[in-house]
C-alpha cells in the first residue's frame, strides 16, 4: 500500500491529508461545509478510532509493563536526539521538544502502542495478539455485534498495566500524540491570557471538541474521559522538556550536545483515570443499546460478585485528582461543554 496524499481544495485553501491507497494524488474541489465534513468524516474513521474493552481485564492479573515502556521511550528519545545532535544544527529546546515528539507519531495507531501489542506477550497484554485476532477481540468486547459496525473493521487497543493501573493502550497514542496538541493550544493560551488556569482549561476544552466532535463521539459512539486523561499528562509531560526551569529534561552538555537531564518515567503521567472501568465513559444513543446488553450479558455479575473492588480500592489509595479531572468535574456539575446526556455509562445498567 502506497502513501498518496488526499486534497481538499476549499476556495483557495487546501488541505492535504495522507492515506494509504494504491494511488499517488486526489484532489477534490468543494464547498467550505463540504470540506469541513469530508474532513470530519475523514477523521472521524481514521484517527483515533480505537477504543479499548478495559472491562475484560476485570479479574485477570497482568505483568507491569513500566520498565519495558520507561525503556521504548528513553531509547527512542536519545535515538532522536543523536540524530539531532550529529546535524550540528542551532535549534532551540522547543524546537528539539517537538521533533522527538513528532519522532513518537504514526499514522492511525503509533509505533509505540503497536509494538507494545506485538512485543510483550500475554502475560502483559491482555487478551493477546497472539491467542485472540482483533475480530475474536471485538465480538467478546463490550462492543460486539453480528450487525453492521464499521468498528468491526478497526482494531480495539488491549489493555496493560503500568505500576498498578490497567488501560488501553490507545492512551499511549493520546499520550503522546494529542497531547502534543494540548501543548501547543496551552502556550497559544497563556500567550493571550497571561494565566496558567485559563490556558489548562483551553486545552482541555479543545481536547472535549475533539472527543466529542471528530476522535471519539460522532466517529466511535464513545466519549472517553480517560482520553482527556491520558491528553493532559501528555501535555504535562511536553512542559518537562523546556518549562521545568532548572529541572528540564532537556539541557546542553558542556560539549553543546543536546541530553536528557532526567529520564522519562511513565508512572510520573499513567494515573487511575486512564482506566475507563474506573473514569466511565459516555455512550452515544447509537452505540448505547448494543453496548448495554453486551455489559448486562458480561459484566453485571462480575459487578455483584465485587471483581472489580480490589482493584478500585487500590486506585482510590494512590489517585491524585488532576487540574483535567478537576475542571472536568466542574463541566459535568456545570452540564457545559460535555455530552449533554450524562446517564449513558456502564454505572446505570446494572442493578446491584
Amino acid at each position: 500500500m502506497k502513501l498518496f496524499q488526499l486534497s481538499l481544495q476549499m476556495r483557495k485553501q487546501e488541505i492535504t491529508i495522507p492515506l494509504y491507497f494504491n494511488f499517488k494524488k486526489v484532489v477534490f474541489y468543494m464547498s467550505p461545509k463540504a470540506g469541513v465534513l469530508a474532513l470530519l468524516v475523514f477523521f472521524s474513521f481514521n484517527v483515533f478510532s480505537l477504543e479499548t474493552d478495559n472491562f475484560l481485564s476485570w479479574g485477570i492479573e497482568l505483568k507491569d509493563s513500566t520498565t519495558d515502556l520507561n525503556k521504548y521511550i528513553n531509547d527512542h528519545i536519545q535515538k532522536s536526539l543523536d540524530q539531532i545532535n550529529e546535524k550540528k544544527r542551532s535549534l532551540k529546546c522547543d524546537q528539539v521538544r517537538k521533533k522527538v515528539i513528532l519522532d513518537f507519531r504514526g499514522f492511525i495507531t503509533h509505533p509505540m502502542e503497536r509494538w507494545v501489542e506485538e512485543t510483550l506477550g500475554d502475560e502483559k497484554v491482555y487478551p493477546s495478539q497472539k491467542n485472540i485476532s482483533d475480530r475474536e477481540y471485538f465480538m467478546m468486547s463490550v462492543y460486539g455485534t453480528k450487525n453492521f459496525d464499521v468498528s468491526k473493521h478497526f482494531s480495539l487497543s488491549r489493555t496493560i498495566n503500568v505500576n498498578g493501573i490497567y488501560f488501553g493502550t490507545d492512551k499511549l497514542s493520546h499520550w503522546m500524540s494529542t497531547g502534543e496538541r494540548y501543548f501547543r493550544t496551552y502556550k497559544k493560551a497563556l500567550k493571550k491570557f497571561k494565566d496558567q488556569d485559563k490556558a489548562f482549561k483551553e486545552a482541555i476544552n479543545y481536547g472535549i471538541f475533539l472527543d466529542r466532535f471528530i476522535l471519539g463521539g460522532i466517529s466511535s459512539g464513545v466519549f472517553s474521559f480517560g482520553d482527556l486523561e491520558a491528553n493532559f499528562q501528555g501535555l504535562k509531560m511536553n512542559l518537562s522538556f523546556c518549562e521545568a526551569g532548572e529541572e528540564n529534561n532537556l539541557i546542553k552538555n558542556v560539549e553543546g550536545k543536546w541530553i536528557m537531564q532526567h529520564q522519562l518515567d511513565i508512572r510520573d503521567y499513567v494515573n487511575p483515570n486512564f482506566d475507563e472501568t474506573f473514569n466511565p465513559s459516555l455512550y452515544s444513543s447509537l452505540k448505547w443499546d448494543n453496548f448495554k446488553e453486551n455489559f448486562l450479558n458480561k459484566n453485571c455479575q462480575k459487578m455483584r460478585d465485587g471483581v472489580p473492588e480490589e482493584r478500585f480500592n487500590h486506585y482510590k489509595k494512590i489517585l491524585t485528582p488532576s487540574f483535567s479531572y478537576l475542571y472536568i468535574e466542574d463541566l459535568k456539575k456545570a452540564r457545559k461543554r460535555l455530552p449533554p446526556n450524562q446517564s449513558r455509562k456502564y454505572t446505570n445498567i446494572c442493578e446491584l
